[in-house]
């Protein structure tokens, strides 16, 4: 993500340090590496106007609802994805 986000100018390397040093020693002390990274990168998204914490919200209750879906079909003895023809 960092990469695609830098490759096509919507955050800089300065940006994406600032972001991180933004959100204090508390909270980096909690957050995994990966986590402040996501977290720094919607922070800088939102500022920036280019994602909205709703549009963000709203796109994690997606990927979750597909995401358990998937644990339904194989806890239930299935291990093909939704839609996936059988081989």
């Amino acid at each position: 993500m960092a990469d695609v986000l830098d490759f096509h100018k919507i955050i800089n390397t300065e940006e994406k340090r600032r972001g991180v040093e933004a959100l204090g020693a508390e909270l980096i002390g909690k957050l995994s590496y990966y986590e402040r990274w996501i977290v720094a990168f919607a922070n800088i998204l939102f500022e920036k106007s280019i994602l909205t914490p709703d549009q963000l919200a709203r796109k994690m209750d997606e990927v979750s609802t597909r995401f358990n879906s998937i644990g339904d079909i194989r806890s239930n003895g299935g291990g093909q994805f939704p839609g996936a023809q059988p081989p």
